[in-house]
């Protein structure tokens, strides 16, 4: 079985190919297996974005705030910053 961290890095792997689909299935993957990875949560928004899919995008993102929150963790120096101007 794979573990969440390396879904989500071949969910990187794919969004960097142009796969977004790819990409999403990936990170969706490690959700599954990892419902606490906050940065598949963040990841999987921002390939849903680059589809267009706003609503995704911010439920997506909605969900990694709250485990970044819970977590104690600072996305800010981890994760690039976000363009919200896709949100409508």
């Amino acid at each position: 079985m794979e573990d969440a961290q390396a879904c989500n890095h071949s969910g990187l792997a794919c969004d960097e190919l142009g796969d977004k689909q790819g990409a999403i299935d990936h990170y969706s993957q490690a959700i599954s297996i990892d419902p606490n990875l906050a940065e598949a949560y963040y990841n999987r928004g921002l390939s849903r974005r680059d589809l267009g899919d706003t609503q995704g995008l911010a439920a997506d993102l909605q969900a990694a705030a709250k485990l970044f929150r819970q977590q104690n963790l600072n996305c800010g120096d981890e994760l690039p910053p976000l363009d919200y101007s896709a949100i409508r």
